[in-house]
């Protein structure tokens, strides 16, 4: 996607309430695609995130292969997911979930969060083209 539509529909993007999540699947190696909350820290820079046990399957994925793509606005990127493992950032992410989805992220969350997962995706905003080209989404 050239760089100017992308800026133009950054605004977009951060309505959406869900992206797709493809992440390559550590024993089948199959896409799996999941849908998720999420937040824009940067322009190329989304977090996800999940609170209550057990671990999500997404989660297993992407510390095996970090490669992911996510669609969320008719917008597909490709993109390089790294887990968040210190606590604060975690409980930074959780805060900024709960202020864009309000009142469904506060129940979710008072379940306890100290269990809770997250990670980064810098996208790369080439519209999903390379390696994942030929993938065809098998929802989990």
């Amino acid at each position: 996607m050239p760089q100017q539509s992308w800026w133009g529909a950054l605004a977009e993007l951060k309505r959406q309430r869900v992206l797709r999540l493809t992440t390559v699947g550590r024993k089948s190696g199959l896409p799996r695609t999941v849908k998720v909350w999420f937040v824009f820290l940067s322009p190329d820079l989304v977090a996800v995130q999940h609170v209550r046990p057990p671990v999500p399957q997404w989660y297993r994925n992407i510390l095996r292969n970090p490669r992911v793509v996510v669609s969320f606005g008719g917008v597909t990127c490709e993109g390089m997911a790294e887990p968040v493992t210190d606590r604060n950032e975690i409980d930074e992410i959780l805060r900024k979930i709960r202020k864009k989805y309000r009142l469904f992220a506060w129940l979710i969350q008072l379940w306890g969060t100290e269990r809770a997962v997250a990670a980064t995706i810098r996208l790369s905003g080439n519209g999903g083209r390379g390696e994942f080209e030929k993938m065809t989404s098998v929802d989990e």
